[in-house]
């Protein structure tokens, strides 16, 4: 967009110049406007005018209408696995971002909430569109449809140790087959447009013909937590497989918005339980990561991620000084005739003595009464005392004058 754009708001704006709502690119505006220092602002009164050289997709004011959303496609049935997603989304002041899941499974983010295709599952599937703008109201929409996968063929040809033909039921299921299978035979497995790219495997067979078919799966027997998209591998007529590796491939936009680590990514093999095997992150682009992994059998397997761990805070010990842990115990304090019970002892206020237990009033009047009648008994012992001390020397000295006038 040419030329300079301005928007006007008298209490608040929000709005970012680049990047998105959730992560935005954020750019210094400090310039006073004088014709032609765009970026620049000018205030007049208490209205703030920001003129931009270019401008999409603001939050002004109460924006309370959320996206509106229409999928054209899927709908109905398929008879083949990669589907097109066919989508309209609009907001009345800026549409921030668009994303999808398939059966509940992991968020696919388009870029530019753009159209894009999908790998189904075999039989009813359900597809659900999400959509939020620049002021962060959101909104969502569903569809279902179905994938009939046709019939798998068998046909194969003749071929030396390992070679032979393979044959695609559809692009969604892939099969494999060997006419001749001697011992540790490595065959290369291209599956299209799975997640899976390719697997390597050597295996040990003694069988005239063998096979190993591929089927993305709506989910495994027991659900994996941050999963993104299951299969299972089959095999026939093969004894053991001494060694297979696994290549697949994952949307970048599934890791940043999810906030898993890219080298966390593990494919897991069902085996009573979900169990991680060596994964490896081998290359990547500018939409896809490329990890390979190992295994010694088949069955059900998921492609998963996995978060880093929040850090734990560390306390700043120069914020307050440390107190003494104090254990929940009550603690009687008295302190000028009042005594109260503190929940701990640490809770006891500087200048109050900590006692052993706080007396009931009626207990405490005894008590002073008590005290008082001790001290009125010590003071009338002591001038009892005093008085017979004064007697005694005046008799002894009326004694002794007597003695002296004889």
């Amino acid at each position: 967009m040419g030329g300079c754009q301005q928007f006007h708001e008298q209490l608040h704006a929000s709005y970012y110049l680049n990047g998105s709502r959730n992560d935005p690119e954020t750019r210094l505006i400090n310039k006073t406007c004088n014709g032609s220092n765009v970026p620049c602002f000018s205030i007049s009164g208490n209205t703030t005018v920001i003129s931009l050289a270019s401008f999409s997709g603001a939050a002004v004011g109460n924006d309370t209408q959320p996206p509106f959303l229409s999928i054209s496609s899927p709908a109905g049935t398929y008879s083949g696995s990669n589907i097109s997603l066919s989508y309209s989304a609009s907001d009345n002041v800026g549409l921030d971002k668009c994303w999808f899941s398939l059966n509940g499974g992991a968020n696919v983010t388009p870029a530019n909430c753009t159209n894009t295709t999908f790998i189904a599952a075999s039989g009813s599937n359900a597809l659900t569109l999400y959509a939020n703008d620049t002021s962060g109201n959101s909104n969502s929409t569903s569809v279902s449809f179905t994938y009939s996968a046709p019939a798998a063929s068998s046909g194969s040809s003749g071929g030396g140790g390992g070679g032979g033909s393979s044959s695609t039921a559809s692009s969604s299921q892939f099969k494999k087959s060997w006419d001749v299978i001697t011992s540790s035979v490595s065959a290369n497995v291209s599956t299209g447009s799975l997640p899976i790219r390719f697997i390597t495997l050597s295996v040990n067979s003694t069988a005239r013909s063998a096979s190993i078919t591929i089927s993305p799966e709506k989910t495994g027997p027991v659900p994996l937590e941050n999963a993104y998209q299951y299969f299972s591998i089959n095999t026939t007529n093969l004894n053991s497989v001494l060694r297979s590796e696994i290549t697949f491939a994952v949307n970048k936009s599934w890791i940043e918005f999810n906030g898993y680590n890219k080298s966390k990514v593990a494919l897991k093999r069902f085996d009573n339980g979900w169990m991680a095997l060596p994964t490896q992150l081998t290359s990547e682009n500018l939409t896809h990561l490329v990890y390979i992994s190992t295994t010694t059998g088949f069955s059900y397997f998921a492609i998963s991620g996995e978060r880093d761990p929040l850090p734990v805070p560390v306390p700043n010990k120069t914020e307050e000084p440390e107190r003494p842990a104090c254990i929940q115990m009550i603690q009687p304090a008295i302190k000028d005739g009042v005594c109260i019970n503190y929940p701990t002892p640490c809770d006891v206020p500087e200048g109050w003595t900590r006692v052993s237990e706080c007396l009931p009033p009626a207990e405490e009047k005894e008590i002073e009464r008590n005290i008082s009648i001790s001290m009125l008994t010590m003071i009338l012992a002591t001038i009892l005392i005093i008085i017979f001390a004064i007697a005694s020397y005046r008799l002894f000295f009326k004694k002794k004058m007597r003695r002296h006038h004889r």
